[in-house]
């Protein structure tokens, strides 16, 4: 090995001497008879490993995959109940005159009606949206709404009669209250709070 090149590599070594901590590196070097560098036991790290576990995945970092996550929170939080004013606003004895016009044409108990409009918005005439997509006072997926109104998901009116139209084929008109509030909402937990506000709702 001529000198220059030895030169070159004993700054280089001396450079990573720098670059890392003394208590990470060891390293040993001499020359023999031949002018031939030797490097014995080089040992060092850039990353201290003691106490953080280091995984490396092909294709996606942990950084990459948090703001991944952040993404999608955000994505949720404006999914929530993003509230649009309908087109039109009803008082307390409309809605109620509504519950009746509904009960009376699909053979329901109108308290039945307004319960499940007092657990969905809490009577509210507002387009509300909320995180799984349903839509309006009475919270309609649009696929499911019109199947049973050709109105305005957003109009308490038309939201209300498709409400009672829904519970009616679903068995509410033959009694099975608990059937058809099921077929609104798959719980238990829903089914058993309607029927809860229904028995409390004096009329």
């Amino acid at each position: 090995m001529n000198r220059k090149t030895q030169t070159i590599i004993w700054i280089a070594i001396a450079a990573m001497t720098f670059m890392i901590k003394p208590t990470q590196a060891a390293t040993y070097y001499q020359s023999d008879k031949n002018n031939t560098l030797k490097i014995e036991s080089v040992a060092f790290s850039m990353v201290n490993t003691t106490d953080t576990k280091v995984v490396i995945r092909v294709g996606e970092s942990q950084f990459t995959q948090k703001q991944k996550q952040e993404a999608s929170k955000n994505t949720a939080k404006n999914l929530i109940s993003t509230p649009v004013v309908s087109s039109m606003k009803y008082s307390i004895e409309q809605l109620r005159s509504f519950y009746d016009e509904a009960g009376s044409l699909y053979g329901l108990d109108p308290r039945l009606i307004e319960a499940v409009h007092q657990v969905e918005t809490g009577k509210s005439c507002d387009c509300k949206k909320s995180y799984a997509g349903a839509i309006g006072p009475m919270q309609f997926l649009r696929s499911t709404f019109v199947h049973y109104s050709d109105g305005n998901i957003c109009d308490a009116r038309d939201a209300i009669f498709a409400g009672a139209n829904l519970l009616s084929q679903n068995g509410a008109a033959q009694g099975d209250i608990k059937s058809a509030l099921f077929s609104y909402n798959h719980s238990n937990t829903y089914v058993n709070k309607v029927i809860d506000v229904m028995n409390s709702i004096v009329r």
